[in-house]
């Protein structure tokens, strides 16, 4: 006979999480979210500034979703560091979200396909509004849950004008249903940086643990996902094989320059204790930057001895760099009593011999040969690691 299980041996309702996991599982999503929003990027039918301008629907609509989604986990991380565990409400209210963030880069490829229809532009709207509405739920869950938390009551009282961008929104329905047919897309934008604007207050400095685990998501989602992008062989041939040598090589590259942007990342922050506000929104812009790599990638390969696209890799390649300048030393402020990392950013010099190595690539493939400018970003990078190692 088998043994039976008494009723009292079953578990019961489980009532509280960890915040941890919840927070890891929810950083899984919003990183792949991120990142799969580049991918249905339209290609250009040619190599020019012109045929890349005409999609410049698709980026305007692809930095809305970025910044709502970024502003979205700054947010939350902003209040679940400052707990240790939530109840079944607030993972209901999150789960919410994380459900309305799942379907925006459906949504904003609609919208970046017909930015002036009136429906694509009210159902970013709804989501954004209800994204806002669920967050501010949230946050009251949070509080009655654990009401005398004094670091979460701080962080309220610090976001006290946190129903301004429902205002922006709630204006946007308005101005798209009157007399403005962007008026929601404009709107949005504006309750994005209102968002931004109300966050600037919580300067309480931030352990760099999620954060890590966060960026080090989107870096290993974008460079799994740049390969689907390379064309299968047109037969089972090595010649076949053999005619796609430049995609992968573009990918090589591709990876190598993502990679080292890790390693670059990860020896600034071994040794940083917390960040601020200042350090994760310039993470974030790099991030951003970064996230174009899956598009120009294929964009390269497919016109690889072609200015523009050279020009537009190394174009993002040198954005990446100059934000990476800024973002080390914005680290200074988010953790003064770091002696180590004062030395290091005090004797940091990698960033001055491959900045001249990019210029000399660029006019070298303006003048001459175009595939220059991608190899002065790998040559860039090894007297980069070169001067690192001097320090």
């Amino acid at each position: 006979s088998f043994p039976t299980r008494r009723s009292s041996d079953l578990p019961t309702e489980i009532s509280y999480m960890d915040s941890g996991r919840f927070e890891t599982f929810a950083d899984a999503i919003i990183a792949i979210i991120i990142t799969v929003l580049v991918l249905k990027f339209t290609q250009p039918n040619e190599a020019t500034f012109s045929a890349l301008w005409e999609f410049k629907d698709q980026y305007i609509s692809y930095l809305m979703s970025f910044l709502i989604v970024f502003n979205m986990w700054r947010s939350n991380h902003n209040l679940f560091h400052r707990v240790k565990q939530i109840d079944n409400i607030t993972v209901i209210l999150n789960g919410i979200i994380l459900f309305l963030m799942s379907i925006i880069p459906y949504f904003t490829i609609w919208l970046a396909n017909n930015l002036y229809s009136v429906a694509a532009e009210t159902c970013m709207g709804i989501i954004f509004l209800l994204t806002h509405i669920f967050y501010t739920l949230s946050i009251k869950a949070l509080i009655k849950n654990d009401p005398y938390n004094k670091e979460l009551q701080k962080t309220v009282q610090s976001s006290k004008y946190i129903h301004i961008p429902l205002i922006f929104i709630l204006i946007g329905f308005i101005l798209t249903y009157t007399i403005f047919s962007l008026g929601i897309v404009v709107c949005n934008f504006l309750a994005i940086f209102a968002w931004i604007w109300i966050g600037r207050n919580d300067n309480t400095p931030m352990k760099t643990e999620r954060f890590e685990g966060f960026v080090d998501a989107i870096l290993a989602i974008l460079i799994t996902i740049i390969i689907l992008g390379i064309l299968l062989p047109l037969n089972g041939t090595w010649t076949s094989l053999g005619a796609r040598y430049l995609d992968f090589i573009t990918y090589a590259i591709s990876f190598v320059v993502i990679f080292n942007y890790w390693n670059y990342h990860h020896n600034f922050f071994s040794i940083v204790n917390n960040i601020n506000q200042k350090v994760i929104w310039l993470e974030a812009f790099s991030l951003f930057v970064i996230s174009f790599l899956p598009f120009i990638t294929i964009f390269v390969s497919n016109n690889f001895n072609t200015f523009i696209a050279q020009f537009l890799y190394g174009l993002d390649f040198i954005i990446i760099s100059l934000i990476n300048m800024f973002s080390v030393r914005a680290l200074i402020s988010s953790d003064p009593a770091n002696i180590a990392l004062r030395v290091l950013i005090g004797n940091y010099k990698g960033q001055i011999l491959p900045s001249i190595t990019l210029i000399f690539g660029i006019i070298i493939g303006y003048l001459f040969y175009p595939p220059a400018i991608i190899i002065s970003c790998i040559i860039s990078m090894t007297v980069g690691r070169s001067e690192e190692r001097r320090v």
